[in-house]
């Protein structure tokens, strides 16, 4: 009684809670002062659940340093801690039998059917090599694992493996739960279902099987294979758990025991996680030391994790990080670490991007699809990794047959839905649209159809849209009179609609940017806009409540002009760009605000190596190579530098100097003239050459704005008004300077005046 005392003692000081048969088992065969030793070292030191030990009760019957040496051994092989978490009874096999068995499984099997099977390695190794010798032709190598694990004979093996092979029922290890007569028994039973015949049957005995089967016709409970593991007591909790919670009742919840059920439902309730696929296969503690692992390294924890331990998340996170893999995503972990490494060399090898998409991919499979776009002589698009390298293949196999430009979202539908979409847009007189992958052949359909009942000019931001909310986006749109963009299509209806009623009620226009923010994010906005005296601009809404105050916020602090390009960045972006740009001596504003500070920096560098000036504005409107390259294409031309240069880049700069070269010589190189194109320079020089005024261009070169249509028609006016084309002062007429309203009005003017004479 003493030491029954003491286990019951030591067991309650650890709130280790067992049902009757297993603490009468512990008191029978334990001793209250070792299995304290063993708590010390399980709980203490390696920080096993309370769960895994009173799902094992064994384990506190070992002998402690036995446990703690086979721990050591399996720690330093490749074992997953997690699996000897869930497999304890394995740290007190003979130290000796245990290495044997790992040695022989690792050989024959490979580390990763240890990682599965982990219980195999309190078999031992004459057992395994036995049913290997035997089976190994007939048996799959994890059914040969199952097989030894089980407690039937050689005989029993065999005859249950005919039987199988009989009823046509896949062998798996589940058929050596039972023994022949009853695995006969059970498959006699599950005939009268009407079910697939399916190796999970062999989890329970006949009597067992018959009583699941009654429970389920009377709670009308689909009966799924998954059931079949799982105590029909604990089923029963487990269904009351499905109901309460308002769960479907679906095969993966009878993988668990309702309390670890009802705890895994509150862990993923508290960390907004779905109770899905990968969340129902692991156990509270390992989804405990997951969300501890995301919260570590500010990654957002999700689904898919869970196919993977704890420990291989970590390195596989720690992995994308080394890499400078910023968006660290569920579809990351859909590859083991080691193929993602390998997958990662590839990219390296090729220069490409390390992002989701391409770890949907083996390395070998990412270079077979490298190795097709070099064929076919196309630059990678990250949207191909969704496919497989025959998809790949024929996608630009029609492209280059049909001359359809080759785009990123052509790869998210199936190769033989797209020829389908072009044919069906073509017939519709609708130029190709890449948003038009989004949908299927019937929905484009029913999109275009919709556009002709309502007479709306279709735009291909619908195809974001399935066409019931594009139907009643336009049907919101024509009830308040609003015009409709396609900005709109960024949301359903009735958020298009909550948009636009504010929009009434606040008496403001409806702006397009307004439609990539939520309705909540508008009236935050119109508040802060209302708090500075601000008008509210298209630019404002392109960024959210917070930022843009604190974008207001610097702008005031550094008394920087506000100006649309400001909210292009998030708000430590902007100050990070203006305190880089004032330490450079630029004016923090328009186009400084497309580049990142480091560009600023190569950007002045250029510009004083290369014109020993600081830049202008304008030069912020390109990256630092092609800043470069129009520097020194105006330099060895003898082109002054001005901002407007940059309104164009270096190739069509260098295009433009070659015709004027050739046409009209180099004293026309002039910063209005080479950024018009080949064209433009043609009709409208030629026409001045040919009116004998071309050499005025030198001081009025505002003409060159105009289209030779243009300038026909301002001349025709100029005619009508008895006003010649060039001034006295050798300059074109100010009517070549004037806005085209400006002209339309005047034009408008003189024909009433002509009508009334």
């Amino acid at each position: 009684m003493k030491t029954e005392w003491k286990i019951l003692e030591v067991l309650f000081e650890y709130d280790l809670h067992f049902n009757e048969e297993k603490r009468r088992y512990l008191e029978k065969y334990g001793n209250g002062e070792n299995i304290r030793r063993i708590l010390d070292y399980l709980i203490d030191e390696l920080n096993i659940s309370k769960r895994s030990i009173e799902k094992c009760p064994s384990i506190l019957l070992g002998r402690v340093e036995e446990i703690k040496n086979n721990y050591q051994f399996l720690q330093e092989k490749q074992i997953e801690i997690y699996n000897v978490e869930t497999c304890l009874h394995i740290l007190v096999v003979n130290e000796r039998d245990l290495r044997e068995t790992y040695q022989y499984v690792e050989n024959n099997y490979g580390v990763a059917a240890i990682n599965k099977n982990t219980s195999i390695l309190r078999v031992k190794k004459e057992r395994i090599e036995q049913i290997h010798n035997r089976f190994g032709m007939q048996l799959t190598p994890e059914t040969q694992l199952g097989a030894a694990i089980s407690r039937r004979t050689i005989e029993e093996i065999e005859e249950i493996i005919q039987i199988c092979i009989n009823n046509n029922i896949p062998i798996t290890s589940t058929a050596f739960k039972q023994t022949p007569q009853e695995v006969k028994e059970d498959i006699r039973i599950w005939k009268t279902t009407n079910q697939k015949m399916t190796g999970s049957i062999f989890h329970k005995n006949s009597k067992d099987l018959e009583d699941l089967l009654e429970y389920c016709r009377e709670e009308g409970i689909p009966i799924s294979s998954s059931m079949l593991g799982c105590p029909l007591e604990n089923l029963k909790q487990i269904v009351d758990v499905a109901k309460e919670r308002q769960l479907d009742i679906k095969g993966l919840l009878f993988r668990k025991d309702s309390i670890e059920l009802e705890e895994i439902i509150a862990l993923c309730e508290e960390n907004h996680l779905e109770v899905g696929i990968s969340v129902l296969n692991s156990n509270p503690s390992e989804i405990k030391r997951m969300i501890q692992v995301c919260d570590q390294y500010d990654v957002e924890i999700c689904d898919s994790m869970f196919s993977k331990s704890a420990t291989e998340v970590e390195k596989i996170i720690q992995l994308f990080q080394r890499n400078h893999v910023d968006n660290i995503t569920g579809s990351l972990f859909k590859r083991s670490r080691l193929e993602i490494e390998e997958a990662m060399k590839m990219c390296d090898k090729y220069g490409i991007k390390k992002e989701g998409t391409v770890f949907y991919r083996t390395a070998e499979e990412i270079e077979e699809i490298v190795k097709i776009c070099q064929r076919y002589h196309v630059k990678i698009e990250m949207t191909m990794f969704h496919r497989t390298k025959e998809e790949v293949e024929k996608v630009l196999e029609y492209c280059q047959l049909s001359g359809l430009p080759v785009s990123g979202a052509l790869f998210i539908r199936d190769p033989q839905d797209i020829g389908k979409i072009v044919t069906l847009l073509k017939r519709s007189g609708i130029p190709f649209t890449p948003t038009a992958m989004q949908r299927s052949i019937t929905e484009v359909q029913d999109i275009l159809t919709i556009c002709k009942k309502y007479k709306v000019e279709f735009t291909p931001n619908m195809f974001s849209q399935t066409p019931k909310e594009v139907e009643k986006s336009i049907i919101v749109t024509q009830k308040n009179q609003v015009p409709l963009t396609a900005s709109m299509f960024q949301k359903d209806s009735k958020n298009l609609e909550d948009i636009i009623t504010l929009c009434k009620e606040k008496q403001i226009p409806i702006l397009n940017s307004m439609f990539f923010r939520t309705k909540e994010e508008i009236e935050g906005l119109l508040l802060i806009c209302e708090e500075y005296h601000l008008k509210p601009q298209d630019s404002m809404f392109r960024r959210r409540p917070i930022e843009f105050k604190k974008i207001l916020d610097l702008a005031e602090s550094y008394h920087i002009p506000l100006t649309a390009s400001i909210f292009r960045k998030d708000p430590q972006k902007v100050e990070d760009i203006i305190r880089k740009s004032l330490e450079r001596g630029i004016v923090p504003t328009g186009s400084v605000f497309k580049r990142t500070p480091e560009e600023i920096d190569e950007i002045c560098d250029i510009s004083l190596d290369l014109t020993g000036k600081l830049p202008t504005n304008n030069t912020f409107l390109k990256k630092p190579e092609e800043v470069r390259k129009i520097l020194q294409l105006c330099i060895s031309n003898h082109i002054p530098i001005t901002g407007t240069i940059f309104s164009k880049n270096a190739i069509e700069l260098a295009d433009s100097i070659a015709c004027i070269k050739e046409e009209y010589g180099e004293e026309y190189l002039m910063p209005s003239t080479i950024i018009l194109d080949r064209n433009h320079i043609k009709s409208v020089l030629s026409y001045l050459t040919g009116k004998g005024c071309i050499d005025v261009l030198h001081k009025s070169a505002s003409i060159l704005r105009l289209s030779l249509e243009e300038i026909i028609e301002r001349e025709f006016y100029l005619h009508n008004i008895n006003e010649k084309m060039i001034t006295d002062a050798h300059t074109f007429h100010p009517v070549f300077g004037w806005s085209r309203k400006l002209f339309e009005k005047r034009k408008k003017e003189l024909e009433q005046k002509r009508v009334v004479m």
